[in-house]
C-alpha cells in the first residue's frame, strides 16, 4: 500500500520529504473574513474564504473557545457560507472556525450579537460609510480610525455601506482591498449591510464582470448575502438588489438607485411596488432609507442634472415621506451635505425659494446645550409629531475621498462640508441622533430628531420638556449612555418681551455707509439699494445661565409688499451692545455672531398687519451665542442686524412707538 501510494511521487531521492508532502493536504489559509451577514433576532450568516477547498466546522457558544454548538459543512469549498438559526434574541455569541488541521479563526474578538426582537426599544448605534472604495485607502483608513477612536468601547450594532464600496468596478479583487482587508477587525464582529452603487454595477457594453441587479449576477451579488424572503424583517423583496430589515424599533430600507430606471423585467416598477408594500406593513418607531444617488446635492454630482437623482426625488421620496421615513442617507456626491427638516420638496433646488413651506424647521437640529460646531450653537432638535411629517436627507459620499467640484450650496442643506468622514447614528427610544465624524475623529455636524416630545407652552406655566445633557468633545461608552437618554423634567419656562425703546435704537445703514438714525420706517432691506438694518433691545433681564428655548422678533407692516425677499438675521457678537452712532459704517464695523437665521417672509398684504407673516423665524441660536459669552449679565443690551435681498417695510419707533419691533424670548 505504501509503495503504491508513493509511486506517484516523481523521485525516490526525496522519499522522506515526499512521504510528508503526499500524505497530507496541509492547512487551509483564511484569506477573507470571517464577516457577518443577514443578522436577525434568531439567526445570522457567517461567511469566509480560504485559499483552498476545505470542509469547515463553525463552533459557537457563550464564551470564547466554546464548542457548545456547531454547524459542519458537507461540501469542501473555498467560499464558506454558514447559516445559524434558533438563536436567542439580543444575545452575544462567540464563534470559532475549524478545519481538519485545527482552528483557523477564533478568540475574544470573534463574536456576533443577534438583533433585538422587532419593536423592542434598545440603544442602537449604526456606522455608515458612503463611497469608501478608494483602492489607495489613505483617506479611508483615517476615516475608519477617526470613527473607531471616537466610538471607544461602545459596540457598533451594524455597518451600512452606501455603495461604490470598491473602485473602480466593484470587482472581487477590489472588494478584497477596499472592504475585507481595510475593515477586517470590524467585520469579524459587526454585521455589514450595503446598497449597490454605480461603480459596482454592470455598465452595458463596458464591464460585463461587474454586477447586474436585474439578474443578480456579478461580484457584488457573489460577495453579499442579503435577504430576499424577509429573513430579517420587512416584506419579501425576492431580490438582493433592494430589501429591508428590522433592528428592534428601527426599520431600514435599502434601495437600488442605479437600476431604478431599468425597465428590463419591469425592475423599476417592481421596486416601487415592493416599497409601497413594505412601508404599508412597517410599524417600527424609526424608519431609515438608504441608497447611492442623492436626490439633493450640489457637490461633485448636481442632483438637478442627474436622471437617476431626479427619478429618486420625484418617484421615491413622495412614497417614503408618506410612509413617515425619518432619515434618508445617500452617497455618490463626494462631500458631506445634510438637509434641514423637509417635507414635500420634489423639485429642483431653485424651487425651494418659492416654497418655504417645504422647510418644516430651518434650524440646525442640534440641541441648544449640545456642542458648538463652527461657532454655531444648537438651534433645537427637530421635533416630529403625530403627522409623521419631517425627513432629514444626508449625503455622505466622503468615506474615502472628497471632490473640489460643486459649490455645496443647495438651499435644502443646513450643513455642508468638503472633508472626509463617516456617520454615527444613535437611536434611543424617542430620539435619533446623527453625527458626522471627520478623519481626525472630530464632530463636524450633529443633529437629532425627537418624536412625541412634550411641547413648550407659550406662557409662564410649567411645562415638561426634553433636556439633552451637554455632550463634551469625547465619546466614551459613558458619554454614550448619558448623551442618548431623554431626561424629562418639569421646569418653569419664563418669558421675556422687550420693544424698541427709542428712535435711536432702530436704525438703517445705507448703501454708502451713511447712518439714518431717525427713520419713520425700516426698509428691509432695499431702499433703492440694499442696506443694513439694526435693532438694539436694551435692559434685557436675561440671566447669564439662561437656556433659550424659543425666540423671535415681531414686526408690524408699514407697507404692502409681495416681492420675493430673503433676509438674514445676525446678532452683534458682544455681551453688551453699545448705542448706535452717526459715524459712517457704524453697523458694518461691528462684529456679527457666527450664528444666523434665514428668513423668507411671506407677502405683507395689509398695512398694520402684525401676525405670523411679520414674525421672524426662531432666533434661539443667535441669542444663545450671545448669552453664552462669559461677560453677559442680566440687564445688558443686545443688537440684531438684518441684511439680504428684497423688500419688506416695517414700522419703526419714530413711525409708531407701540408698533416698533418687539423681541420675544422664552428661556429657562
Amino acid at each position: 500500500m505504501r509503495f503504491l501510494f508513493f509511486s506517484r511521487c516523481p523521485t525516490l531521492f526525496l522519499f522522506a520529504i515526499l512521504t510528508i508532502a503526499c500524505s497530507t493536504t496541509g492547512a487551509a489559509q483564511l484569506i477573507r473574513g470571517p464577516y457577518l451577514q443577514q443578522p436577525s433576532d434568531t439567526g445570522i450568516i457567517v461567511r469566509w474564504r480560504t485559499d483552498s477547498p476545505t470542509l469547515s466546522t463553525l463552533y459557537y457558544g457563550d464564551t470564547p473557545g466554546s464548542v457548545e454548538h456547531q454547524v459542519q459543512e458537507t461540501t469542501a469549498s473555498k467560499e464558506h457560507v454558514i447559516s445559524i438559526s434558533g438563536l436567542a434574541p439580543a444575545k452575544r455569541y462567540y464563534y470559532s472556525i475549524h478545519d481538519s488541521s485545527g482552528e483557523i479563526a477564533g478568540g475574544s474578538q470573534y463574536y456576533f450579537h443577534t438583533s433585538p426582537p422587532p419593536g423592542e426599544s434598545v440603544a442602537t448605534r449604526i456606522w455608515v460609510l458612503g463611497d469608501p472604495g478608494d483602492q489607495s485607502g489613505k483617506v479611508a483608513r483615517r476615516v475608519r480610525d477617526g470613527y473607531l477612536q471616537r466610538t471607544a468601547d461602545r459596540k457598533t450594532d451594524f455597518l451600512l455601506l452606501l455603495g461604490d464600496n470598491a473602485y473602480r468596478s466593484g470587482l472581487d479583487r477590489q472588494y478584497q482591498v477596499a472592504v475585507f482587508d481595510r475593515y477586517r477587525p470590524v467585520l469579524r464582529h459587526t454585521p455589514v449591510w450595503s446598497a449597490i452603487g454605480n461603480h459596482e454595477a454592470n455598465k452595458p457594453g463596458k464591464r460585463k464582470d461587474s454586477a447586474d441587479s436585474v439578474f443578480q449576477t456579478g461580484p457584488y451579488y457573489d460577495i453579499f448575502s442579503f435577504p430576499t424572503a424577509a429573513e430579517a424583517g420587512g416584506v419579501p423583496s425576492e431580490t438582493e438588489a433592494y430589501y429591508s430589515f428590522d433592528f428592534g424599533n428601527v426599520h431600514v430600507i435599502v434601495l437600488d438607485s442605479f437600476f431604478s430606471i431599468d425597465r428590463r423585467d419591469r425592475f423599476d416598477q417592481r421596486m416601487i411596488n415592493w416599497l409601497k408594500a413594505d412601508l404599508a406593513e412597517n410599524t417600527a418607531k424609526w424608519t431609515i432609507a438608504a441608497w447611492h444617488h442623492s436626490p439633493y446635492s450640489k457637490g461633485s454630482h448636481d442632483a438637478d442634472h442627474g436622471t437617476i437623482e431626479t427619478h429618486m426625488r420625484s418617484a421615491i421620496l413622495p412614497l417614503l415621506e408618506a410612509g413617515g421615513v425619518d432619515l434618508v442617507m445617500t452617497g455618490h456626491s463626494h462631500a458631506y451635505e445634510r438637509s434641514h427638516f423637509l417635507h414635500g420638496f420634489y423639485e429642483k433646488a431653485k424651487a425651494l425659494a418659492r416654497h418655504p413651506e417645504y422647510l418644516l424647521d430651518r434650524g440646525n437640529g442640534r440641541a441648544v446645550d449640545d456642542l458648538i460646531i463652527d461657532g454655531q450653537a444648537g438651534s433645537g432638535v427637530y421635533q416630529k409629531g403625530s403627522s409623521k411629517q419631517g425627513t432629514v436627507y444626508v449625503v455622505a459620499g466622503n468615506a474615502s475621498s472628497v471632490s473640489s467640484k460643486g459649490h455645496l450650496d443647495h438651499p435644502a442643506m443646513a450643513v455642508s462640508h468638503r472633508e472626509p468622514g463617516s456617520l454615527a447614528i444613535d437611536i434611543n427610544n424617542d430620539r435619533l441622533s446623527v453625527s458626522m465624524i471627520n478623519d481626525a475623529g472630530k464632530f463636524r455636524d450633529r443633529f437629532s430628531i425627537v418624536k412625541n416630545a412634550p411641547t413648550i407652552q407659550p406662557d409662564d406655566s410649567d411645562a415638561a420638556i426634553i433636556i439633552a445633557p451637554t455632550i463634551l468633545d469625547s465619546w466614551t461608552s459613558a458619554d454614550y449612555t448619558a448623551s442618548q437618554e431623554n431626561v424629562v423634567v418639569t421646569t418653569p419656562i419664563k418669558k421675556l418681551e422687550r420693544r424698541i425703546a427709542a428712535g435711536k435704537y432702530d436704525v438703517e445703514e445705507q448703501y454708502d455707509g451713511e447712518m439714518y438714525i431717525d427713520s419713520s420706517d425700516l426698509e428691509m432691506v432695499n431702499d433703492k439699494r440694499d442696506q443694513v438694518i439694526a435693532l438694539r433691545f436694551n435692559k434685557l433681564n436675561l440671566p447669564a445661565n439662561a437656556v433659550i428655548r424659543k425666540a423671535w422678533i415681531q414686526f408690524e407692516a408699514d407697507e404692502k409688499n409681495s416681492r420675493e425677499t430673503t433676509l438674514y438675521i445676525h446678532g452683534e457678537k458682544m455681551a453688551y451692545s453699545k448705542k448706535f452712532t452717526a459715524t459712517k459704517w457704524d453697523l458694518s464695523n461691528r462684529n456679527r455672531t457666527d450664528s444666523f437665521v434665514t428668513w423668507h417672509p411671506e407677502s405683507w398684504l395689509r398695512k398694520g398687519s402684525h401676525g405670523t407673516a411679520q414674525r421672524s423665524p426662531d432666533i434661539t441660536k443667535v441669542i444663545q451665542e450671545i448669552v453664552r459669552k462669559t461677560d453677559w449679565r442680566a440687564g445688558n443690551a443686545m443688537t440684531f442686524f438684518i441684511t439680504g435681498k428684497g423688500k419688506r417695510v416695517a414700522r419703526s419707533f419714530e413711525g409708531d412707538p407701540v408698533a416698533a419691533p418687539l423681541l420675544h424670548i422664552e428661556y429657562e
